[in-house]
Formats: C-alpha cells, structure tokens, sequence
C-alpha cells in the first residue's frame, strides 16, 4: 500500500521514497514504520521519510492495528447452492 501511494503521488520519486522507508525501518524498528505508514494512510496524509521520522520522534504510542471481525457465516445458504447445482 505504502509503495502505491508514494508512486502514486510522485512517479518520479516514488521508489526512492519507499527505499529510504526500507532503510528507516531497518535502522529504527519495522513496527515504528508500520505503525506511522499505517498512520498516515488511515489520515489520508502522505506517506514520506520525513513523515515517518515526526511520527517516530515523538514516541507516543501509535493506534494499534484495525481489528477486525467477521461475521459468522450461515453454511445452509452454500449447501443450498451446491444442491441447487448438482440438481
């Protein structure tokens, strides 16, 4: 996601961002960057090294991943379908 929008929004920088962000993310913490990405994506902010780097000096905690949670789902409906099939 976060290689879609930096090329996105700079074709010709774009890669050379994301590079440096591996970079960061090896020099710093992996979570650190995810968690800013992450960040930035769900504010609709863009993503950037600079970006990164505020959101990582601050060291306040970043809101932790979405969670997310899915319904149970009815299987009579498949069966239904898988019987109308065979039929």
């Amino acid at each position: 996601m976060a290689y879609d929008a930096l090329v996105g929004q700079q074709p010709q920088r774009g890669v050379r961002e994301y590079l440096g962000l591996l970079s960061l993310a090896a020099r710093e913490t992996e979570q650190g960057v995810d968690d800013a990405l992450r960040t930035l994506l769900a504010t609709e902010q863009p993503p950037s090294v600079a970006a990164v780097k505020a959101l990582l000096s601050t060291r306040s905690a970043l809101p932790p991943a979405t969670v997310v949670h899915v319904e149970a789902v009815d299987l009579h409906r498949y069966d239904a379908l898988l019987s109308a099939a065979a039929a």
